[in-house]
């Protein structure tokens, strides 16, 4: 084990035991040596998030280091979204709502405005998709996993899919992934079948078996209806 993973290592076994200062003491020693690689650098950088949100004195989480990381990669935007869901985001709207107004990511705005949904935030936001500006309240939303067009649209896909259980799995994550992605907007129950049928051709496509989704419109008699490759 080299030098880093041992450090890395301490620090995790510090976490474990709650030795949360401790845990911060050394991840800031580290950061302030003269070489960091790269990666070690980003391994500390999300552990000192970590280690931030548990200390008692909670108010010295550090929000600058945190909208770097959402303003960051896609990885390190991920990494500051999981610690906005351990977080009371109200405390952070200003710093969402500037990123949501200049972000071209959908899948990482979608995931932002399920936990202001899951914390009930009142304020009015805005997002923009594809040019078009949307003010919204995430209070008056509905999160991806409860609306009753996803879950229509998810049976569907299950029924479909019954004699193809190795596409079921695959389907599924690309059907949550389209109802995050379409936030704050979502489906009306009526575009269910077409939604499901696009996905599973969409799978197909990428599974280069473009007759398991010919033979699943043909025994479902379902070739009146139009797929919408655009909503993907």
């Amino acid at each position: 084990m080299g030098y880093y993973d041992e450090i890395l290592e301490t620090i995790q076994t510090l976490l474990a035991e709650n030795s949360f200062v401790k845990a911060n003491e050394l991840i800031d020693q580290e950061l302030n040596m003269p070489y960091v690689p790269l990666q070690f650098e980003n391994e500390l950088h999300k552990l000192k998030l970590i280690c931030q949100q548990e200390m008692p004195d909670n108010h010295h989480f550090d929000l600058n280091l945190l909208e770097e990381y959402l303003n960051g990669s896609k990885k390190q935007s991920l990494i500051a979204i999981d610690q906005l869901s351990k977080l009371n985001v109200r405390n952070y709207l200003d710093m969402i709502d500037d990123f949501l107004k200049r972000s071209e990511d959908d899948s990482i705005n979608g995931l932002l405005i399920d936990i202001m949904i899951e914390q009930q935030i009142n304020e009015p936001l805005t997002v923009y998709k594809d040019g078009i500006c949307y003010d919204f309240i995430p209070s008056a939303l509905v999160r991806p996993s409860q609306a009753e067009s996803y879950q229509l649209a998810a049976d569907i896909l299950n029924n479909l899919l019954m004699s193809y259980p190795s596409l079921q799995k695959m389907a599924q994550q690309l059907l949550i992934e389209v109802f995050f992605k379409a936030l704050p907007l979502s489906f009306e129950n009526e575009e269910s079948m077409i939604l499901a049928l696009t996905i599973i051709h969409h799978v197909c496509v990428l599974m280069d078996d473009l007759d398991i989704y010919h033979d699943i419109v043909e025994k479902n008699n379902l070739q009146n209806v139009k797929i919408q490759p655009n909503i993907m």
